[in-house]
């Protein structure tokens, strides 16, 4: 919940802001906060934490292949955070996967 008002009050500063940098921020962290409230209302604040983690670690790497000259530019658009969104989500269900076979696989083993 904390996270949640804190990014609210983020977006509303950024929202001043009129410059191609201030709206660059203020969808990141609309997106990222659209993406976190999802996964805390499915899975909880704690793994929603994580999987905020995860949506940065895949901004930074889109901001790193933008640094190398690659061809996929962040121009800041729509589809550009989703597809961060999107990448994040894939190893967000991918460790919620993983997490479920161990437990399966350790069940398995007791029996």
């Amino acid at each position: 919940m904390m996270c949640e008002r804190e990014a609210a009050s983020m977006v509303s500063s950024a929202q001043s802001s009129s410059s191609p940098t201030g709206e660059l921020v203020t969808t990141a962290e609309r997106e990222l906060a659209a993406f976190y409230r999802a996964i805390s209302v499915a899975y909880g604040p704690e793994e929603a934490m994580l999987a905020a983690e995860l949506w940065i670690e895949e901004l930074e790497k889109s901001d790193g292949d933008r640094l190398k000259g690659a061809s996929l530019r962040f121009d800041g658009s729509l589809s550009k955070w989703r597809s961060v969104t999107i990448n994040a989500s894939r190893r967000f269900a991918s460790r919620v996967v993983d997490r479920h076979v161990d437990l399966h696989a350790n069940r398995l083993r007791q029996h």
